[in-house]
């Protein structure tokens, strides 16, 4: 590794790791040049070793979001495609005018620059992402459908033929096929999409919500077939389908509910917990208390009187609704008062 200097930076030169420049975008000797590699945009510091010092000490802080921006280009560095080129392009330029600020004294204002230097990689992948989520589930939809309308097929039937109540599922399993798709279209712009760097995942949820579209179809005819459970569209009645459990459903009917089923994620999940809740036991009442008990007591030994009255504490009946049968409201007698001479002996207090 050779020193160099700020002088030294020049277009198709090498840096101070013998690293070819490909370009440089901002020289200002004997303080900072900026400068662009087949990898990275770097930094050749002040030829000052104190300058020097302070102005890493200065850009460590942007270091992380600066390692964020080159991870997410990283795969477009060196790519053949035109679109892919010019984004790199600009992203670095964008990163270097950044740098630049911070250089001059503004690493706040650089810190904000490169986090929307960032942010715009990030919807740019998003964004392809998206289209890459869209086109999965349309070719997941596609084979399914495809199933579907070959065993539907008469050139099936030499194979196996199908009784019509499983016609009706697979009938269902295409609607719900189709239900699934036009619910991630629809969609799509809510629906949380990784960026493209984790293809994996969005491909095994395209995939998975189709999956379960048709599921959901299938299940949801089952339910109204036996009659588990009964659901009304406008006027029509799901019972109105078939009179008694395993009785047949015209196939526009069954093309209806099994797009409804695939369409609506929270439908069938919701009705089987609704069916799950209905089908656990009633929680016993807790046990009465002494307190619950006496007052039990009283209300039937008042109710025990012919005229349904109580007796209050002046010996006088009175409806129960009138009084709550306490002495609070009698008037004072001071022969029912208790003499000091009966109560107990006290302890502690203050002396006289």
């Amino acid at each position: 590794m050779t020193s160099k200097v700020v002088a030294d930076v020049v277009l198709n030169g090498t840096d101070s790791a013998e690293v070819k420049i490909l370009e440089v975008y901002s020289k200002n000797p004997p303080r900072y040049a900026i400068y662009r590699t087949a990898d990275r945009v770097l930094i050749q510091f002040a030829d000052d070793i104190n300058r020097a010092q302070l102005q890493r000490r200065a850009m460590s802080v942007l270091s992380p979001v600066r390692g964020d921006i080159n991870g997410l280009i990283g795969s477009w560095r060196g790519s053949k495609a035109r679109d892919e080129i010019s984004k790199v392009d600009l992203l670095d330029r964008a990163t270097a005018n950044a740098l630049i600020v911070a250089l001059e004294g503004d690493v706040a204002g650089a810190t904000i620059l490169l986090n929307a230097v960032k942010q715009k990689i990030i919807d740019d992948r998003t964004s392809w992402a998206r289209s890459l989520y869209l086109m999965i589930s349309a070719g997941m939809s596609a084979f399914c459908m495809l199933i579907v309308c070959s065993v539907l097929s008469p050139w099936f039937v030499p194979i196996h033929a199908f009784s019509s109540d499983a016609r009706s599922l697979w009938l269902a399993a295409g609607a719900g096929t189709a239900g699934a798709f036009f619910s991630i279209a629809t969609g799509l712009r809510r629906r949380t999409v990784l960026p493209d760097l984790q293809w994996g995942d969005n491909t095994t949820d395209a995939i998975l919500r189709v999956t379960i579209g048709i599921i959901a179809a299938v299940l949801l005819l089952c339910l109204l077939k036996s009659q588990l459970v009964v659901i009304n569209i406008g006027s029509l009645s799901s019972a109105a389908g078939s009179g008694s459990p395993g009785g047949e459903y015209n196939w526009i009917l069954v093309l209806v509910l099994g797009f409804i089923g695939g369409f609506s994620e929270r439908l069938v999940p919701d009705l089987l917990d609704k069916a799950t809740l209905a089908a656990e036991p009633t929680t016993r009442a807790a046990p009465a208390s002494d307190a619950d008990k006496a007052g039990a007591a009283r209300a039937v030994a008042g109710a025990d009187r012919a005229d349904g009255k109580i007796l209050t504490a002046t010996g006088v009946d009175a409806d129960p609704e009138a009084t709550d049968a306490c002495l609070c409201d009698s008037p004072f007698n001071l022969d029912d008062a208790t003499g000091d001479h009966a109560l107990p002996a006290a302890t502690g207090g203050v002396a006289p």
